[in-house]
């Protein structure tokens, strides 16, 4: 298919192209071997030490069925036609490009969410998110650890000027009021002096993109569903989205667009220019 494949694979992905309604490992364990995890320590702190001694069990069981499992599911994919289509996406896995060093900080729109805030309210916000970011890195913690997103953006509607207010706002827990106190009252400081960067805009996409899409996504949730798998297994977002983006009209054109995925270009490819073309004529 134009690439060599890597030694790579996911058991969760080979379930979801296998159409399994069970992907998770511990799922997929208990079909395939009749053997409950604890489901205890799925969400267990793994960073604590020293780790107790059900947890260390709990990993040993997790990992001691990984290569029979990844043999029974190879070979039911095998069955179903479906093994090269799975090297594809272990590939596509394997090229996922690595995030930066430092995680971004959580802009304030995100936290807003679609809330309308006013220019004093959003200046507060950006300055909570900020502190939080701050807090977070000293802490050796994930934000959300810190505080929600619901308590910055209960802060930044209220507008507090001092303590007082602080204590008034609702939807701010008391235990985070106490314990971040000090870091509220600087973050409505600089909030004063320090306007929060707007919003980006971002331009409503063309007509003829919105039809195209539109269109693939009807083609694809149709095939899905003669598959018995989720739409993404036909083709995936970002490959979706690049040829309604493109608007391709010959399978030259096409496989271009669909250099990352040789296999559903070669299975789905005239498909895919059929589902544009009875758009486009709509």
């Amino acid at each position: 298919y134009g690439f060599s494949f890597v030694n790579l694979f996911d058991t969760m992905q080979a379930a979801r192209i296998l159409g399994r309604p069970a992907c998770g490992l511990g799922s997929l364990i208990e079909e395939e071997f009749n053997i409950t995890l604890d489901k205890r320590y799925q969400r267990a702190n793994w960073g604590e030490r020293p780790l107790k001694r059900e947890m260390l069990a709990y990993a040993r069981l997790d990992t001691h069925y990984l290569f029979d499992l990844r043999e029974r599911l190879k070979d039911e994919l095998i069955q179903a036609e479906r093994w090269d289509l799975a090297q594809e996406d272990f590939n596509q896995l394997c090229n996922v490009a690595a995030g930066p060093s430092e995680p971004p900080c959580c802009n304030w729109w995100h936290v807003a969410g679609g809330t309308d805030l006013d220019r004093r309210q959003a200046d507060l916000l950006y300055q909570l998110c900020e502190y939080r970011e701050q807090a977070a890195r000293a802490a050796n913690l994930p934000p959300f650890k810190v505080m929600p997103n619901s308590a910055l953006l209960a802060v930044a509607l209220a507008c507090p000027k001092n303590e007082s207010d602080l204590n008034r706002v609702n939807g701010l827990p008391e235990r985070i009021r106490w314990r971040h106190m000090n870091g509220f009252l600087q973050a409505i400081e600089r909030a004063q002096q320090i306007h929060a960067p707007r919003r980006p805009f971002s331009p409503r996409p063309s007509q003829s993109y919105l039809d195209r899409l539109d269109g693939l996504r009807g083609w694809r949730k149709e095939t899905s569903q003669k598959w018995k798998v989720e739409s993404d297994i036909i083709l995936p977002k970002d490959a979706l989205e690049a040829i309604a983006a493109s608007g391709p009209k010959q399978l030259d054109e096409l496989k271009v667009i669909m250099a990352a995925y040789p296999w559903r270009f070669e299975h789905f490819g005239s498909q895919i220019l059929q589902a544009i073309a009875e758009e486009e004529h709509t």
